[in-house]
C-alpha cells in the first residue's frame, strides 16, 4: 500500500464500514427468516451421524459446524443465518482488502458496494452458499498477506470439502457458484479502473484521479443498482414469519399424525422435511397410465400449495383415486387456496394379481389381462375389476363393454355394468397397440346367496351385436369368462377358502378343540392394512371344530399398541352372536366375522390385531397355542399389524 493510502487510512476504510453497516441494517430490519432451500442443510446437520451423510447438495463444512448447534441447544436456523451472514460480511472485507493490497481502491470500492447491493445474496441468507463464499474469499485474502499458510490451508479445506461432497456439477454450482460473483465484481472494478486510467491520460480530462474515480464509481453503481432493483431488489426467497409459521403448523400436524418412516411429497421438500422430521421428495416422475399399470409406490402424504403444477396434478384421475385431503391450513397469501395435506389411500383397483387373458375379440381388439381385488364375495361389499385392452388395428366402429357377475348354477345375473367409453374414450379413438386400462365397480347385493359365481366381459357393437370371443373357461354365449368367485356360507361341512392361512388352536385340552385356519381383512392391502379413524376394520376368522366344544365362548378381536394398551375392540359370540361355540359340531367349518369400530380419537399409528376366546361368565381366556403347540402370551394370538390414519 503506498504512502498516500497509508496516510488516509480512516478515509479508505470508511466505505467498507458503511457497507458492513448497511448489510447489518438489512438483516436487522428484514429479520432472520432463512430461505426454503436452507432447511435441507438444517435437516442434514440435525441428522448428521459421523461422516456418513456428508454427501449431498450441501456444504460438508457448513453441516459440520451446524451439527453441534443442533445437539447443544442453540436454534439451528438462527445459527445458520448468523453463519451465512458472517460469510457475506467476510466476503466484503476480503474483497475490499484484496483491492487495497493491489493498490486499486476503485476496484475495492466498486466490488464491495456491488456485493453489498446484490439482492441474490440476501435471498441466500440461511444457506451454505454465503458461508462458503466468505471463507473462500477470506482464504484468498490471507494468501495475499503474510498469513499465506493460513490462506492456503483454507483453500485446501475448500477443495477437500468439495471432494468429500462428491456433488453433481449442478449441485456444486448451487453451493459454490456464488463465490464466483465476488470475482466478477473484482473484474468489474478492474475494468472501471482501466477506464479511469485512460480518461485521466486525456489532457482535457486531467483532474484529480480520486474525484474522477468516485464519480464514475457512483455512476456505475447507480446503473447497477437500477438494473438489480428492477429485478426485485432485496426481494427474498426466504419466507416471511407468517409463511414460515404456515410450514411449522403443517410440520407439527405431520409429526402428530404420521409415522416416522413415512414419506412426504412436496415442492417445498426441504422446509417440510425439516419441520415434519419425515423423509421428503420434491417430485415424483409418474406417467399416469404407467402408474396405473405398474402399481408404483406413491408417497404417504402430499403437502400442496397453490401452483400450476399442483393444479394439474390435483385434476389427474390417478391423484384423485389415490389421495384424499385430510387437513387444510389457511394461507395468508392466497385465501382461496389453503395449504392442504393429502393422505395416500390404497386404491382397491391396485389390489390382486394381474392375470393374463390374451383373448382376441373379432380379430381387432385384445383383452390382454385383468385384475380383481378379491376372489371372495361379501354381500354388500363391492368388487373392483381392472381390464386391460389393446386395439390390434385402427377401429372404425364404436363398441361398448358389458361386465356381469352371474351365478354359475342358475345363470342369474347379480351385478352388471355397461360402459360406452371404455378406457375413458370412444373406441374409435383408441391408439393401435397401446395398453389401455378400464375399471369397473360391481356392486354386490346384500342378499347375495352362497355359491359359486363368475365374472364375464363382453364387447358389443352399438347395435348390441356381440363380437365373437374365445371363452377361456366355461362358455357363456360370446362373453369372455374372467374369474371364478365364491360367496361362502357362515357354516359348512366342507373346507372354506381362506385368504390368509395359518394354524392355531384354542382349548383347555391338549391338542385343541377349536382350530383357527386363517383370517381375512377388509379393507385389504398387499402389505399393511390401512383403516381410517371413524371407520371400521372387518375381520373374518375361519374356524374348524375338531371336537364339539362343551362351552360357549366369546371371540375377542383387539387392536393394541406395542406395549399392550387396548385402543379398539369387538367382542361377541361367533357369527354376529348367532352361532355359539357349544352348538358347533365336530368337523364343522365356521366363517366368523367381526367389525372393529375405530374411534375418531384413536392416535394414528400401527397396532397389533390380536384375537382369542374367553368365557363370558368369568372373563377367563381360553388357552391359545400356535402352530408349534406353544402357549401364546396372555392367551391371545397376534395376526397382523394394522395402520390407523
Amino acid at each position: 500500500m503506498d504512502s498516500r493510502l497509508a496516510r488516509r487510512q480512516p478515509v479508505i476504510w470508511l466505505p467498507l464500514i458503511l457497507c458492513l453497516i448497511f448489510v447489518l441494517a438489512l438483516l436487522v430490519v428484514r429479520g432472520d427468516v432463512p430461505g426454503e432451500r436452507a432447511f435441507g442443510a438444517f435437516q442434514s446437520a440435525r441428522d448428521l451421524r459421523g461422516f456418513s451423510n456428508l454427501e449431498g447438495p450441501h456444504s460438508p463444512l457448513f453441516m459440520l459446524l451446524l451439527s453441534p448447534a443442533a445437539r447443544l441447544g442453540p436454534p439451528i436456523a438462527q445459527t445458520a443465518v448468523l453463519m451465512s451472514a458472517a460469510g457475506w460480511l467476510a466476503t466484503l472485507v476480503a474483497v475490499y482488502w484484496i483491492g487495497l493490497r493491489f493498490n486499486r481502491p476503485v476496484i475495492a470500492l466498486l466490488a464491495t458496494v456491488a456485493l453489498t447491493l446484490e439482492p441474490s445474496f440476501y435471498r441466500l441468507i440461511g444457506q451454505d452458499a454465503l458461508f462458503v463464499m466468505g471463507w473462500l474469499w477470506g482464504a484468498l485474502a490471507l494468501s495475499n498477506l503474510k498469513m499465506r499458510v493460513a490462506g492456503l490451508m483454507l483453500i485446501a479445506l475448500a477443495a477437500a470439502a468439495i471432494a468429500q461432497a462428491r456433488m453433481a456439477p449442478a449441485s456444486m454450482l448451487v453451493s459454490y457458484g456464488p463465490a464466483l460473483i465476488a470475482g466478477l465484481a473484482l473484474l468489474g472494478g478492474w475494468a472501471l479502473d482501466r477506464v479511469i486510467a485512460l480518461v485521466t491520460c486525456w489532457p482535457p480530462m486531467r483532474a484529480d484521479k480520486n474525484v474522477l474515480a468516485a464519480s464514475l464509481t457512483v455512476i456505475a453503481l447507480v446503473g447497477f443498482g437500477y438494473a438489480r432493483g428492477s429485478d426485485h431488489l432485496f426481494e427474498r426467497t426466504p419466507f416471511s414469519a407468517q409463511r414460515l409459521a404456515l410450514w411449522q403448523q403443517a410440520g407439527a400436524w405431520l409429526r402428530q399424525n404420521s409415522l416416522p418412516a413415512m414419506q412426504v411429497w412436496s415442492d417445498y421438500a426441504d422446509v417440510v422435511g425439516y419441520f415434519s422430521e419425515r423423509r421428503t421428495v420434491d417430485d415424483v416422475a409418474l406417467d399416469t397410465c404407467a402408474c396405473a399399470l405398474c402399481r408404483c409406490a406413491l408417497p404417504d402424504y402430499a403437502v400442496v400449495v397453490n401452483s400450476l403444477a399442483w393444479t394439474q396434478r390435483l385434476n389427474q384421475p390417478w391423484f384423485q383415486e389415490h389421495y384424499r385431503r385430510v387437513y387444510a391450513i389457511a394461507n395468508p397469501y392466497d385465501s382461496l387456496a389453503p395449504l392442504s395435506i393429502y393422505r395416500y389411500q390404497p386404491s382397491p383397483f391396485d389390489l390382486g394379481p394381474e392375470v393374463n387373458v390374451g383373448a382376441h375379440l373379432g380379430g381387432i381388439i385384445e383383452l390382454a389381462s385383468y385384475r380383481l381385488d378379491s376372489t371372495q364375495l361379501i354381500p354388500g361389499e363391492a368388487q373392483h375389476l381392472t381390464l386391460t385392452w389393446r386395439a390390434l388395428e385402427p377401429l372404425t366402429r364404436t363398441f361398448h363393454v358389458r361386465v356381469r357377475l352371474y351365478d354359475v348354477a342358475t345363470r342369474r345375473v347379480w351385478a352388471q355394468v355397461d360402459n360406452a367409453t371404455p378406457a375413458n374414450a370412444k373406441t374409435r379413438l383408441w391408439p393401435v397397440g397401446r395398453p389401455l386400462t378400464d375399471r369397473y365397480t360391481l356392486e354386490i347385493p346384500d342378499d347375495l346367496p352362497d355359491g359359486a359365481y363368475q365374472i364375464e366381459a363382453q364387447m358389443l357393437y352399438a347395435e348390441n351385436e356381440a363380437l365373437v370371443a374365445p371363452n377361456l373357461e366355461h362358455p357363456l354365449d360370446d362373453a369372455v369368462t374372467l374369474a371364478r368367485l365364491e360367496a361362502q356360507p357362515w357354516t359348512s361341512d366342507t373346507p372354506l377358502t381362506v385368504a390368509h392361512p395359518l394354524t392355531a388352536t384354542f382349548s383347555e385340552r391338549e391338542g385343541g378343540t377349536i382350530a383357527l385356519l386363517g383370517y381375512g381383512l377388509r379393507p385389504a392391502n398387499d402389505t399393511t392394512p390401512i383403516v381410517e379413524r371413524g371407520g371400521g376394520l372387518r375381520v373374518r376368522l375361519y374356524w374348524r371344530a375338531r371336537a364339539a366344544p362343551d362351552a360357549s365362548y366369546h371371540v375377542f378381536t383387539h387392536l393394541l399398541t406395542a406395549d399392550g394398551r387396548l385402543v379398539a375392540q369387538s367382542d361377541s359370540i361367533p357369527v354376529y352372536g348367532t352361532w355359539p361355540t357349544d352348538q358347533w359340531q365336530a368337523g364343522q367349518y365356521i366363517l366368523d366375522e367381526h367389525i372393529i369400530p375405530i374411534g375418531p380419537d384413536v392416535p394414528p399409528g400401527r397396532y397389533w390385531l390380536k384375537i382369542g376366546m374367553y368365557t363370558a361368565e368369568n372373563g377367563e381366556r381360553v388357552t391359545a397355542r400356535d402352530a408349534a403347540g406353544r402357549e401364546t402370551p396372555e392367551r391371545s394370538l397376534p395376526l397382523v399389524q394394522v395402520e390407523v390414519e
